[in-house]
Protein backbone atom coordinates (compact mmCIF):
# COMPACT_ATOMS: atom_id res chain seq x y z
CA UNK A 1 0.00 0.00 0.00
CA UNK A 2 2.71 2.75 0.49
CA UNK A 3 4.42 1.86 -2.64
CA UNK A 4 1.42 2.83 -4.32
CA UNK A 5 1.18 6.16 -2.20
CA UNK A 6 5.14 6.74 -3.31
CA UNK A 7 4.37 5.85 -6.48
CA UNK A 8 1.25 8.05 -7.31
CA UNK A 9 3.40 10.93 -4.86
CA UNK A 10 6.15 10.62 -7.80
CA UNK A 11 4.31 10.71 -10.72
CA UNK A 12 2.22 14.00 -9.39
CA UNK A 13 5.64 15.50 -9.02
CA UNK A 14 6.42 14.40 -12.36
CA UNK A 15 3.21 15.51 -14.11
CA UNK A 16 3.58 18.95 -12.18
CA UNK A 17 7.22 19.18 -13.13
CA UNK A 18 6.17 18.60 -17.03
CA UNK A 19 3.28 21.54 -16.88
CA UNK A 20 5.19 24.02 -15.18
CA UNK A 21 7.94 23.58 -17.85
CA UNK A 22 5.08 23.75 -20.45
CA UNK A 23 3.77 27.06 -18.66
CA UNK A 24 7.49 28.73 -18.82
CA UNK A 25 8.00 27.99 -21.96
CA UNK A 26 4.76 29.99 -23.05
CA UNK A 27 5.25 33.00 -21.19
CA UNK A 28 5.73 36.60 -22.45
CA UNK A 29 8.83 37.81 -23.72
CA UNK A 30 10.75 40.43 -25.67
CA UNK A 31 12.86 38.16 -26.62
CA UNK A 32 13.98 36.63 -30.09
CA UNK A 33 13.08 32.82 -30.37
CA UNK A 34 17.08 32.11 -29.86
CA UNK A 35 17.53 34.46 -26.62
CA UNK A 36 18.32 37.57 -27.75
CA UNK A 37 17.12 41.16 -27.54
CA UNK A 38 17.81 44.30 -28.52
CA UNK A 39 16.61 47.78 -27.52
CA UNK A 40 13.24 48.87 -26.65
CA UNK A 41 11.90 45.14 -26.44
CA UNK A 42 12.96 44.81 -29.77
CA UNK A 43 13.25 40.58 -30.90
CA UNK A 44 15.42 42.06 -33.70
CA UNK A 45 17.24 45.13 -35.16
CA UNK A 46 15.54 46.48 -37.86
CA UNK A 47 18.68 45.99 -40.27
CA UNK A 48 18.99 42.38 -39.16
CA UNK A 49 15.76 41.36 -40.99
CA UNK A 50 15.29 39.75 -44.55
CA UNK A 51 12.76 41.83 -46.64
CA UNK A 52 11.14 39.49 -49.41
CA UNK A 53 10.48 40.51 -53.25
CA UNK A 54 7.43 42.35 -52.26
CA UNK A 55 4.44 41.90 -54.83
CA UNK A 56 1.86 44.95 -55.02
CA UNK A 57 -0.72 43.81 -52.11
CA UNK A 58 2.58 43.48 -49.78
CA UNK A 59 3.61 47.03 -50.91
CA UNK A 60 0.25 48.54 -50.21
CA UNK A 61 0.46 46.88 -46.98
CA UNK A 62 3.61 48.15 -46.46
CA UNK A 63 2.76 51.70 -46.58
CA UNK A 64 -0.34 51.07 -44.38
CA UNK A 65 1.17 49.18 -41.86
CA UNK A 66 4.16 51.84 -41.68
CA UNK A 67 1.05 54.42 -41.09
CA UNK A 68 -1.06 52.40 -39.07
CA UNK A 69 1.01 50.15 -37.15
CA UNK A 70 5.15 50.92 -37.18
CA UNK A 71 4.71 52.78 -34.03
CA UNK A 72 3.45 50.51 -31.53
CA UNK A 73 4.81 47.15 -33.29
CA UNK A 74 7.94 48.87 -35.13
CA UNK A 75 10.05 49.07 -38.25
CA UNK A 76 9.80 46.14 -40.27
CA UNK A 77 7.66 44.15 -37.52
CA UNK A 78 10.29 44.31 -34.87
CA UNK A 79 8.68 45.71 -32.08
CA UNK A 80 9.24 48.71 -29.50
CA UNK A 81 8.47 49.72 -25.92
CA UNK A 82 5.49 49.91 -27.06
CA UNK A 83 3.84 46.74 -28.85
CA UNK A 84 5.29 43.72 -29.56
CA UNK A 85 7.17 42.48 -32.65
CA UNK A 86 5.23 40.11 -35.48
CA UNK A 87 8.74 37.76 -35.67
CA UNK A 88 7.96 35.72 -32.96
CA UNK A 89 6.26 32.28 -32.92
CA UNK A 90 3.19 33.73 -30.74
CA UNK A 91 2.42 35.68 -34.13
CA UNK A 92 2.86 32.52 -36.82
CA UNK A 93 -0.29 31.60 -38.67
CA UNK A 94 -0.40 28.68 -36.47
CA UNK A 95 -1.28 30.30 -33.57
CA UNK A 96 -2.54 33.90 -34.53
CA UNK A 97 -4.35 33.16 -37.69
CA UNK A 98 -5.46 36.22 -40.35
CA UNK A 99 -8.72 36.50 -38.35
CA UNK A 100 -7.06 37.47 -35.12
CA UNK A 101 -5.28 40.62 -36.64
CA UNK A 102 -8.76 41.44 -38.16
CA UNK A 103 -10.09 41.27 -34.89
CA UNK A 104 -7.54 43.07 -33.20
CA UNK A 105 -7.77 46.09 -35.71
CA UNK A 106 -11.53 46.10 -35.48
CA UNK A 107 -12.36 45.32 -31.67
CA UNK A 108 -9.01 45.70 -30.13
CA UNK A 109 -7.19 43.26 -28.11
CA UNK A 110 -6.41 42.33 -24.27
CA UNK A 111 -3.33 42.20 -23.44
CA UNK A 112 -2.66 38.37 -22.73
CA UNK A 113 0.83 37.22 -24.24
CA UNK A 114 2.84 40.33 -23.49
CA UNK A 115 3.28 43.47 -21.19
CA UNK A 116 2.65 46.33 -23.29
CA UNK A 117 -1.12 46.54 -22.26
CA UNK A 118 -4.32 46.58 -24.31
CA UNK A 119 -4.41 47.26 -27.86
CA UNK A 120 -7.19 49.61 -28.57
CA UNK A 121 -9.21 49.16 -31.92
CA UNK A 122 -8.51 51.00 -35.01
CA UNK A 123 -11.65 50.98 -36.63
CA UNK A 124 -10.69 53.36 -39.81
CA UNK A 125 -8.68 50.25 -41.27
CA UNK A 126 -10.72 49.12 -44.03
CA UNK A 127 -10.74 45.50 -44.43
CA UNK A 128 -8.93 45.54 -47.92
CA UNK A 129 -5.86 47.57 -46.24
CA UNK A 130 -6.29 44.86 -43.05
CA UNK A 131 -5.98 42.23 -46.09
CA UNK A 132 -2.68 44.11 -47.10
CA UNK A 133 -0.92 45.01 -43.94
CA UNK A 134 -1.62 41.05 -43.04
CA UNK A 135 0.55 40.14 -46.08
CA UNK A 136 2.99 42.48 -45.68
CA UNK A 137 3.47 40.88 -42.18
CA UNK A 138 3.11 37.42 -43.57
CA UNK A 139 5.68 37.99 -45.75
CA UNK A 140 8.40 39.29 -43.62
CA UNK A 141 7.79 36.43 -41.16
CA UNK A 142 7.89 34.24 -44.39
CA UNK A 143 11.52 35.07 -45.18
CA UNK A 144 12.19 35.22 -41.73
CA UNK A 145 11.82 31.82 -40.83
CA UNK A 146 8.21 32.31 -38.80
CA UNK A 147 5.81 30.35 -40.68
Amino acid sequence: MNMNIVGLAVGALVIGGVGVTFLKSEEPTNRSVDGHSTPKGQAFAPKDIKLPAFNLTEKRGEAAYTENCAACHGERTVGTDQGPPFLHRVYVPGHHGDAAFYSAAKIGVRQHHWQFGNMPPLPDISDGTMKSIIAYIRGIQSVNGFE
